[in-house]
């Protein structure tokens, strides 16, 4: 429904710019293919499910033919070249999944949780099989596509996120400055990435140091060794986390 939807939308557009997100959900809980018995809503009944990796499968395999329909009408519209097409996911995997040689998967404050690949497809703009490591996050779309509607937000708004028009555009890695996030909830998990460096406090405040040059896996943990490094992101990461706090409702009064 949701890939028609947007198939219609797109031609419906088509002669104009426009901006579309589909967030298909998938591949996601509940596990559900296409032939398989609705699993929420008011229609949904109870049943004995499938086996969890061949529904994922399928589930995979319906996301895969929504983004060809996608890419096929865009081709199919001659709109390619002035068409950025952005494919990503929010978070690491889910249980049946893999995060490869990364620590963790979904939830979790290791890379496995929150690291994923991305395709940005722009022809004759990206070049075609182009590969970066260039650390980004999602929140860095906004101003990205900003940027392409030759917009702006207003002056008394912030954004916390870098454009990567320019990226896109020239291929060039750019510096950046320390990446900070958490879970929700009073006591929480809280990483810090600052270029090969991934700093973690845990919800019992334990720090953890990881050289993710050396230790992709993150099975070492550095904070003894480089105790001057680790201390100076901590007090980063504490202080970025005072500044959010009085944005979070679990921290209001």
């Amino acid at each position: 429904m949701i890939t028609d939807k947007s198939v219609d939308f797109i031609k419906e557009n088509a002669d104009k710019p426009f901006f579309l997100m589909m967030a298909h959900e998938g591949v996601h809980f509940p596990l559900q293919g296409p032939t398989d018995p609705i699993q929420r809503g008011p229609d949904a009944k109870p049943h004995k499910p499938r086996n969890g990796k061949l529904v994922y499968k399928d589930m995979l395999q319906e996301l895969d033919i929504s983004v060809g329909k996608i890419m096929d009408l865009v081709k199919e519209l001659n709109l390619e070249k002035r068409t950025l097409i952005f494919f990503t996911s929010d978070n690491g995997p889910m249980p049946l999944s893999t995060a490869g040689p990364l620590r963790g998967k979904k939830h979790s404050a290791y890379e496995g949780g929150h690291r994923v690949p991305t395709i940005a497809w722009w022809p004759e703009t990206i070049k075609a099989g182009s590969v970066t490591d260039q650390l980004a996050i999602t929140m860095d779309l906004m101003p990205s596509i900003l940027e392409l509607a030759e917009t702006s937000v207003p002056e008394d708004h912030q954004l916390d996120s870098v454009s990567l028009v320019d990226f896109f555009k020239n291929q060039e890695p750019f510096d950046r400055n320390s990446l900070f996030w958490r879970r929700a909830g009073k006591q929480a998990d809280r990483t810090m990435r600052k270029g090969q460096w991934s700093l973690i406090i845990d919800k019992t405040d334990r720090v953890e140091l990881y050289d993710l040059k050396a230790d992709i896996g993150q099975q070492k943990n550095v904070a003894k060794m480089h105790s001057e490094r680790s201390s100076k992101m901590e007090k980063e990461l504490l202080a970025w986390e005072e500044k959010v706090k009085p944005h979070l409702s679990y921290f209001k009064k």
